[in-house]
This record gives C-alpha cells, sequence and structure tokens, in this order.
C-alpha cells in the first residue's frame, strides 16, 4: 500500500508537471485532498524538491528502458541510431507530450540544484553515451561522441520545437535527414 501511494503520489506529480511546470504547482495541488497522499508525500519526500528529483529519476528510467526496448529488434549500429530518432518522433506526437521534463528542470532550477539537476543533466549524457557506443560501430570514437553530442543538439531542437509548434509532423524526420547526412559524411573516407 505504501509503494503504491508513492507511485501514485509520483504518478500525478509527474502529469501536473509535465502540463504546467515544477514551479507553478503545488503540493496541495498533487496531494489534493487525499490523506493517503499526503502521508505519502510527508514520508517520502520531505521537500517537493525531492518529489520533482523522484519523477525525474522515474521519467528518466522509463524513456531509456523504453528506448532499449525499442533498439533490441534492430540489429544494425545505423539502424539503432535512427530507432532513436524515431523513439522520440513518436514520443513528440503522443496527445500528452508537452515537452523534455529533464530540460523543464535545467530550465527552472538551474545546473546548481543538485539532485534535480543531476538526475537531468545524468540523463542526457546517458543518451549521448548511449549513441555513441552505437556510432562507434561506424566511425571512429572520437567522431563518434562529437556526432553523438550533436544527435542530442538535433533531438533537443526538435522536441522544443514540437512542443512549441504543436506539430512534430516533420520535425524528427528533418532531424535524422541532417544527422544521416552528418554521418555519411563522417564515414566518407
Amino acid at each position: 500500500m505504501e509503494q503504491e501511494s508513492r507511485e501514485r503520489l509520483v504518478g500525478k506529480a509527474t502529469r501536473l508537471f509535465s502540463e504546467r511546470g515544477f514551479h507553478l504547482v503545488s503540493v496541495e495541488e498533487i496531494v489534493g485532498g487525499s490523506d493517503e497522499l499526503r502521508i505519502a508525500m510527508h514520508r517520502h519526500f520531505p521537500r517537493k524538491e525531492d518529489l520533482v528529483q523522484a519523477v525525474l529519476e522515474q521519467r528518466s528510467d522509463d524513456i531509456l528502458d523504453s528506448i532499449a526496448r525499442r533498439l533490441e529488434e534492430i540489429p544494425d549500429p545505423a539502424g539503432k541510431i535512427k530507432g532513436v530518432f524515431d523513439w522520440h518522433d513518436d514520443w513528440f506526437r503522443t496527445p500528452g507530450f508537452a515537452g523534455c521534463l529533464f530540460e523543464r528542470a535545467l530550465s527552472e532550477f538551474g545546473v546548481h540544484t543538485k539532485g534535480i539537476s543531476d538526475v537531468a543533466l545524468r540523463y542526457r549524457s546517458t543518451l549521448k553515451r548511449q549513441m555513441a557506443e552505437m556510432l562507434r560501430m561506424l566511425i571512429p570514437q572520437a567522431h563518434a561522441v562529437r556526432l553523438a553530442l550533436t544527435y542530442a543538439m538535433l533531438l533537443h531542437g526538435a522536441g522544443a520545437a514540437a512542443q512549441a509548434h504543436g506539430n512534430p509532423e516533420e520535425l524528427v524526420h528533418d532531424a535524422w535527414q541532417a544527422a544521416k547526412l552528418l554521418l555519411d559524411k563522417t564515414r566518407q573516407p
């Protein structure tokens, strides 16, 4: 029961934070009239920032696991890289997409709010590292690391544009075309 209450609290906070941001959502709004959620909040998250960190940790795990499952079916490294872009394309098209919580956290809390910024930066770093590992199968390591950083920026830009314009139809496609062009150019002797 206690774990279930914690999960409900994190789930509700995730939805509200995604819709309106971290600072605009109050703890009162998250717990509502539920004594169960109020108790879970006090027991598991003494500060709102602790809840924000838990939301980001859960989101990171969920996204990275979802991407990994998607890539399991893809045998070749270039296909896996495209699979990362395709995963983002699907995400940006979901009805509840309201931007990236990690970028929002860095924007609202900055990079010096320990815990929160650590999770957000670790997520970004993990995604870049995973793409670099895929790219190392195709190009030299130094190029793979730089290209993975560029790919992360392309995905970030596509996500920001999808949030701002609400029309992701061509965004990831265009980002992938740029990514593919850079990969092809790097692979040339």
